[in-house]
């Protein structure tokens, strides 16, 4: 039988936060940024999910083409753009719009492609300068499909930090006539309007802005990790558990030993501080977590036994919380579950 591990995602949870996204756009049309295969939760589980999308932004050009295979039919955007000739003949083959967001890349656009030229605006990552705009958009406007200006937030979750990059943006938009693709998550939870906005993280069900949690915003958890507990250990007073002896217990204890560890993708820096939820009820991580197995303190949870799932996130253990005892994001929590840990629909729950 399979190691009593899984991850469930929720489709459901997907399409709510979609329509929660689309409330906040208004206007505006809305790809759904589903890098790194969906964030972790697998492109083939949530594309149907992104069905009032008006479009996908990824990075991985053979995500495209799944996607493509899958019956995808909207707009495609590759937010890293094309890194050689091959790719942009698989972008006209498949109908694939590009970012631009280096000159090396304008010698490769020998097809005309729908571009996004992406402007720097502080995030120093990628992208042309305000002042190398002008001569690029000339240089660009016969030779595409179509042309969208673009940037990327890098501080979107701090409240006014958005408004000096989004109006030297909206200026550049209104004096060259064209679309604008600006907003990500935190960016729509701010308020700020576009043409394209660009939602990620929020539609996975983990808040984008740090002065509220995902339940505040209605947001859903579309992914839940959850192990079977496989061990049981009764501890006196003054007992270590695990590696290194991080944890002493204080009192008679009993430990539920649980199948997941940091090769399934929880992280090993959440030993003694994150909490899992079993029964209804919030129960501590203690000790190390170690590479296929972490322990929880079941000593005031009476009917825990051999056998029980333990949600260790999902809809009552959110990963927002589950990172923040890690000192990480939950991006990384979600993108790092292992491939060896079963990834199913919560449909499919017996």
């Amino acid at each position: 039988m399979p190691r009593p591990i899984r991850c469930i995602i929720n489709q459901s949870a997907v399409a709510h936060n979609l329509a929660i996204a689309k409330s906040l756009g208004g206007q505006a049309q809305l790809y759904a940024v589903c890098k790194a295969d969906a964030y972790g939760h697998g492109l083939d589980n949530v594309l149907p999910a992104f069905a009032q999308a008006d479009g996908l932004a990824m990075i991985e050009i053979e995500q495209a083409v799944k996607a493509r295979q899958l019956a995808w039919t909207k707009p495609i955007l590759l937010l890293e753009g094309v890194y050689d000739a091959e790719d942009v003949r698989t972008c006209e083959q498949y109908d694939l719009s590009v970012v631009l967001h280096h000159r090396s890349q304008l010698s490769l656009l020998n097809r005309p492609l729908a571009v996004f030229l992406k402007i720097n605006t502080g995030m120093n990552r990628l992208g042309f300068s305000m002042a190398e705009a002008g001569e690029l958009l000339h240089r660009l406007q016969t030779r595409c499909l179509s042309l969208t200006l673009m940037s990327h937030f890098a501080r979107a979750d701090e409240n006014m930090a958005v408004l000096p990059v989004y109006q030297s943006m909206q200026a550049l938009s209104r004096l060259w006539r064209l679309p604008m693709s600006l907003c990500n998550s935190a960016a729509l939870y701010r308020g700020l309007k576009t043409d394209i906005g660009r939602p990620g993280i929020m539609l996975y069900g983990s808040s984008p802005i740090v002065e509220k949690a995902a339940k505040q915003l209605d947001l859903r958890a579309a992914m839940t990790l959850e192990a079977k507990i496989i061990g049981l250990q009764e501890l006196e007073a003054g007992q270590e558990m695990g590696y290194g002896g991080t944890y002493t217990v204080t009192r008679k204890s009993r430990l539920a030993i649980v199948a997941c560890g940091y090769a399934d993708g929880y992280p090993r820096s959440a030993g003694n501080r994150a909490h899992v939820v079993l029964h209804g009820r919030r129960l501590p991580l203690v000790g190390r977590v170690s590479m296929d197995k972490l322990c929880i303190d079941v000593t005031d949870c009476a009917q825990a036994g051999f056998g029980d799932w333990v949600e260790l996130w999902g809809p009552n253990m959110p990963v927002d919380e589950v990172a923040a005892a890690a000192d990480t994001i939950a991006y990384e929590l979600l993108t790092a579950v292992h491939a060896r840990v079963v990834k199913m629909l919560s449909t499919q729950l017996k």
